[in-house]
């Protein structure tokens, strides 16, 4: 057999993960709190950078604290608030140290490359308050220029910081996880978990042991070790969340104009020191100028960054307000079921853009303060082709639960059965995914 080698140069256009990549990314992600912090840090590591103190935000973009504080979240009294709390209220934040941060700390202590450091700091991003990962790798890989498998050997290693059960994708995953730190080599165990876990649930005893072959007293062991497990075992760290929220956007309905306003007030204006950037033409020592030119490029990437992050916040802001409209006019009920990826596809930009845009963001409308992931839902379809939003079809079970007979407590199959009355075409497991994210319990929970 003949073999012929062929040596060619093909162009192929790629997305590099660069630091600059990177940065344009975590300014999108960045509330403005962290913006805050962020822009403070490149100003201490880049003499380029100075404040432009002629930049004064309008008069109506200014926040009164006092006022804010009144009428927002608080974790005390008013009364209890000293004044300089009152004035200065960023400066007395909570710093329990977060999950992000706890994993950042073991990624850094492995001995990575410059890329597969920059990549893991990536996935982190990704996982949740509960500890779970919401992306495959196939999706790591449209978002930036990996291979499925570098990703995926990374999400491996994230999976065995601490606390156990991190970086899994499911709840099956992240008991396995724990089970498998602890047991070694039970298989059965882990068939329980891959394949029973729903059974177990409902307390499907026989079908369990006829398929697993095993005793009713193995099962009540393994039912003791995987209670003993935590489902979410990010809580055991703080949340990224502010104790004080600073809103990063401002909503106003006027008539049926709707305006929106950045929180500018709170960001300071950058600019490049005159000074540092004519030293390039001055002077004669290379280093120098060098120097200057490396500083310069950042300074600009830094300042180019923070306007594109203001016009992505803005653009999603008025198109996602313009949908929710009849919230503004109407309140929580009359919200409109409205996703990630329509944003994504009216604005022309990566559904992944929208995600990290909205990322620890919050608004500040009449009805409140809201986080802006708060106004995406998903849409439910019923009988008659009208689509609802999910946050109605939370508010109907809640509805339902608080009206039920506590001594027998609807089931997840009941709640839907009574949604199917009302036109809505609502599965079990529905039920039960929304039953959960509003932090309602089980029936068995329930019960009294």
């Amino acid at each position: 057999m003949k073999m012929n080698f062929d040596l060619s140069m093909r162009q192929k256009q790629k997305q590099v993960l660069t630091t600059k990549i990177i940065q344009t990314i975590n300014l999108l992600q960045y509330n403005t709190m962290e913006l805050q912090k962020y822009i403070d840090m490149q100003m201490e590591e880049n003499p380029l950078l100075e404040i432009d103190e002629s930049y004064e935000p309008n008069e109506e973009n200014e926040i009164n604290w006092v006022e804010f504080i009144k009428n927002t979240y608080t974790y005390r009294d008013e009364n209890e608030f000293t004044d300089e709390e009152k004035e200065h209220p960023e400066n007395f934040i909570a710093t329990e140290q977060t999950l992000k941060e706890v994993l950042i700390e073991q990624l850094h202590v492995r001995k990575l490359s410059e890329q597969e450091r920059i990549l893991g700091e990536f996935i982190i991003d990704f996982i949740d308050d509960n500890g779970y990962l919401s992306l495959s790798s196939e999706e790591f890989s449209q978002v930036v220029d990996a291979e499925p498998e570098m990703i995926e050997k990374l999400t491996d290693l994230i999976k065995t910081f601490e606390p156990k059960g991190v970086g899994a994708r499911n709840l099956a995953e992240c008991l396995k996880i724990q089970v498998e730190d602890q047991i070694k080599n039970d298989p059965k165990i882990i068939r329980l978990l891959d394949e029973h876990l729903e059974d177990m649930a409902y307390n499907r005893d026989r079908k369990i042991l006829k398929d697993l072959d095993i005793s009713a007293e193995k099962l009540e062991e393994y039912k003791c070790i995987i209670k003993s497990l935590n489902p979410r075992p990010g809580l055991e760290y703080g949340s990224e969340e502010p104790r004080y929220i600073i809103p990063d956007v401002f909503v106003e309905l006027e008539g049926d104009e709707i305006k929106i306003k950045l929180n500018r007030y709170q960001v300071p204006r950058l600019r490049i020191n005159n000074y540092y950037k004519n030293l390039i033409t001055k002077s004669d020592d290379a280093k120098t100028v060098e120097f200057v030119k490396t500083r310069l490029d950042s300074a600009g990437h830094l300042i180019k960054g923070l306007l594109q992050r203001e016009s992505s916040i803005e653009r999603i802001s008025k198109l996602l307000f313009q949908k929710q409209i009849d919230f503004l006019k109407n309140g929580e009920a009359h919200m409109k079921p409205v996703t990630m990826k329509e944003i994504a596809d009216e604005l022309e930009v990566h559904e992944s853009t929208v995600s990290r845009t909205i990322k620890n963001k919050y608004v500040l409308c009449e009805m409140g303060v809201y986080p802006l992931k708060h106004f995406f839902t998903s849409k439910i379809a019923t009988e008659d082709g009208e689509d609802v939003s999910s946050s109605k079809i939370k508010e109907k079970i809640k509805d339902y639960i608080a009206s039920e007979d506590k001594q027998k407590p609807l089931s997840d199959q009941k709640i839907a059965d009574k949604l199917k009355e009302e036109g809505y075409e609502i599965s079990r497991r529905t039920v039960a995914k929304y039953r959960e994210e509003s932090g309602i319990m089980s029936t068995r929970e329930r019960r009294q």
